[in-house]
């Protein structure tokens, strides 16, 4: 069974509360993982923190930024079968359309990039 955290200013937080919450197969109902239920002062720190890294970045050129996404896209690239498979165990998607969603992903990712090449570059 999986166990996931919290991702809060760049890295895995625990949350303030102790509750969790089951991730579910909706087709056979079996427990493939837990999450935290997370609280309020969970997702303030979550914010404070978005908004702490939102100067930062802002001031990160456009092309540095480019690069992330670049960055971004290939790890969904490497990681396609992983996340079709999360796709398919944890919403129920028919294989089918949960390699459109990746793909649609990972193109939405090349659309942002190259139009930003063009807006800056």
């Amino acid at each position: 069974m999986l166990s996931f955290g919290q991702w809060i200013n760049n890295k895995d937080t625990p949350s303030l509360d102790s509750a969790t919450i089951e991730v579910e197969n909706p087709t056979d109902h079996s427990i493939i993982g837990t999450v935290p239920a997370g609280c309020a002062a969970d997702a303030e720190a979550a914010l404070q923190s978005a908004k702490k890294a939102q100067v930062s970045w802002a001031k990160v050129p456009v092309s540095q930024r480019a690069k992330v996404l670049k960055d971004f896209a290939a790890i969904i690239r490497e990681n396609r079968e992983d996340l079709i498979e999360c796709l398919i165990s944890e919403q129920s998607k028919v294989e089918g359309l949960a390699t459109v969603e990746i793909g649609e992903e990972l193109c939405f990712s090349i659309l942002v990039i190259r139009h930003r090449q063009r807006t800056y570059f």
